[in-house]
């Protein structure tokens, strides 16, 4: 299992990193890099709404 993570986080940033490339060649860095942040924000508040019913997860990150 840890290998198969390895292996998607591995292709996760390697597509993230070329995509960020050919983003900047069109676009200013700085709208890339808010573009870039902006997805991961969404990716983070999915994340968080996925777990929020685990009551472990939240007490443990959030020290409650």
């Amino acid at each position: 299992m840890a290998i198969l993570l390895a292996a998607l986080s591995a292709v996760l940033f390697g597509t993230a990193d070329y995509l960020g490339g050919k983003a900047s060649r069109l676009a200013p860095a700085i709208a890339v890099t808010l573009a870039a942040e902006a997805a991961m924000f969404v990716g983070l508040v999915v994340t968080l709404l996925v777990l929020r019913d685990r009551e472990g997860v939240a007490h443990h990150h959030l020290g409650r």
